[in-house]
């Protein structure tokens, strides 16, 4: 809180939070109790919540939606031009639901629309379970989120590494989500993880900093213990583990199986950002820096310097002729690099088809086939059950 006098000379600074973790909005302000209401990550990386604090006196610190709700740990809030109401958008983990709560007591609120339709639909399906681990690396207890067959104890399932589609994204979160991933898991018993590593938001400035202009060496060398931790698990197969991303996580996914060779048995870049002279100077330079300053840093930040190795892994490559996010380029440029080098790579390409694949009948061939891409290096073995 920044305090000043009209006219006056003397100003004051009041820091009201601090920790090893993110202020995700703020929400409003109070001027009459002076409280100011915000959303953070301090309970758990992986949750939201609302907070309230106040700017005098011993800066009192409370979280008024912790243990609200039953299955309510990811949430939203709008507050009534007064102050006195709060909307709550509850988004995870359970059923998303919507109420309204008082500010003095938020127990005591109306429930506005329960999704009951949708919660009846999804208790008669096979839905995936979800399984949180910790791990330990460079002094960070780094958060991992296994969604898993149900049943799965009882077997061995391959497994797919789920890339970041941006630097600084955040994917364990307990937000309620349902993706043709989740049909990946249930239909096609294929596990998927996903990790935030170094480099992720919403667990502290430290955290978040440690990729600063050393993108694809830091970020990467984290999943590749990841990884041989979660061979380790009794319900993965460590013979069939893949690799999935998009955009930078396309860029991650092709640098991971340029690096391993005993990690992966195949993977899948969407849209791959391959070198990051080719992507936008505003992205790029952010990141990086200015690439006449910080040559060693944008040849790390290339897959285009590994086609060697890249030649003879089993490699889906995907990308749109009209994507303005990451340009076309970059995988007509590394295409042509595995083809010269004798690569038997197999590719899609969507013509007139941008970063979205907007078009139903893109997006259907695009799942159908990553699917059946999925299944056809993962499967081979079929789905192996332990002994009892």
């Amino acid at each position: 809180m920044f305090f000043t006098q009209l006219g006056g000379k003397e100003n004051s600074l009041q820091m009201l939070t601090s920790g090893e973790w993110d202020v995700t909005r703020i929400v409003a302000y109070n001027a009459d109790n002076k409280t100011v209401y915000f959303l953070s990550t301090e309970d758990k990386p992986r949750t939201r919540h609302l907070y309230s604090v106040e700017t005098s006196g011993s800066l009192n610190r409370t979280c008024l939606t912790c243990d609200l709700i039953p299955g309510c740990h990811f949430v939203d809030v709008e507050f009534s031009p007064g102050g006195s109401f709060f909307i709550l958008f509850c988004k995870g983990p359970g059923i998303p639901h919507v109420s309204v709560h008082q500010t003095h007591n938020p127990k005591d609120f109306q429930m506005l629309e329960d999704n009951q339709p949708l919660n009846t639909s999804l208790s008669e399906k096979d839905m995936p379970e979800t399984l949180y681990r910790t791990i330990h690396i460079d002094n960070y207890d780094l958060p991992v989120r296994l969604t898993l067959p149900p049943g799965y104890q009882d077997s061995e399932y391959p497994l797919v590494l789920w890339l970041p589609e941006a630097p600084g994204a955040q994917q364990v979160t307990e937000q309620f989500s349902l993706g043709w991933e989740s049909v990946l898991v249930s239909s096609f018993h294929i596990i998927v993880a996903h990790f935030d590593g170094r480099g992720s938001k919403n667990q502290g400035l430290n955290l978040l900093h440690e990729t600063y202009r050393k993108l694809g060496s830091v970020d990467v060398k984290d999943y590749i213990p990841v990884v041989q931790q979660l061979k380790q698990l009794p319900f993965v197969d460590q013979n069939r583990i893949g690799v999935y991303g998009k955009a930078y996580g396309g860029f991650l996914a092709l640098k991971l199986l340029s690096l391993s060779d005993e990690l992966f048995v195949c993977g899948v870049a969407v849209a791959p950002i391959t070198s990051f002279h080719l992507h936008s100077a505003v992205l790029s330079e952010r990141y990086l820096g200015m690439p006449s300053q910080e040559g060693s840093a944008y040849m790390v930040a290339s897959v285009l310097n590994s086609i060697q190795r890249l030649r003879d892994k089993r490699l889906l490559l995907v990308h749109g002729t009209a994507d303005a996010n990451v340009h076309f380029q970059h995988t007509a440029e590394l295409l042509n690099r595995l083809i010269q080098a004798g690569s038997n790579v197999t590719s899609r390409i969507y013509p007139d088809e941008d970063h979205f694949f907007l078009s139903k009948g893109s997006q259907q061939h695009l799942t159908q086939s990553i699917v059946s891409y999925l299944q056809s290096c993962l499967h081979s073995g079929g789905i192996r059950h332990r002994e009892q």
